[in-house]
C-alpha cells in the first residue's frame, strides 16, 4: 500500500511544515492575546473584586474562567520552532561540487 506521504516531494513537504510552523506561531500568539494575555502562569480561577452595596466594603470573589498564561504561549512557540526545525530535515540533496 502506497500512501500519499511517499508520493509527496520533499520540497512540498518542507513548505507544508514551514507554513504549519508559521500558522502555529501566529495562532498561539493570537490565542494568547485574544484570551487575555496574562503574563503569569495560566489560571483556572480569576479573582474579581466586588463592593458590598450596603456597607461599601470591598471583597474578593473568584470566577471560574480559564486565562492562558505565558506557559501556553511558550508551548505554542516551542511547537512552532519544532515544526520549523523539522522542515530542515526534508531538504533536497545538494549536488557535490565538481573537482578539477
Amino acid at each position: 500500500m502506497i500512501t500519499g506521504f511517499r508520493l509527496m516531494r520533499k520540497s512540498a513537504f518542507r513548505s507544508i511544515l514551514a507554513a504549519g510552523a508559521l500558522l502555529t506561531f501566529v495562532g498561539s500568539i493570537g490565542y494568547w492575546l485574544a484570551m487575555g494575555a496574562h503574563r503569569g502562569w495560566s489560571q483556572n480561577r480569576v479573582p474579581v473584586t466586588q463592593t458590598d452595596e450596603v456597607t461599601g466594603i470591598a471583597f474578593t470573589t473568584y470566577e471560574n474562567r480559564f486565562v492562558p498564561g505565558i506557559d501556553v504561549l511558550g508551548a505554542g512557540v516551542a511547537l512552532a520552532a519544532f515544526f520549523f526545525a523539522l522542515s530542515f530535515m526534508f531538504r533536497s540533496p545538494q549536488p557535490l561540487p565538481a573537482t578539477p
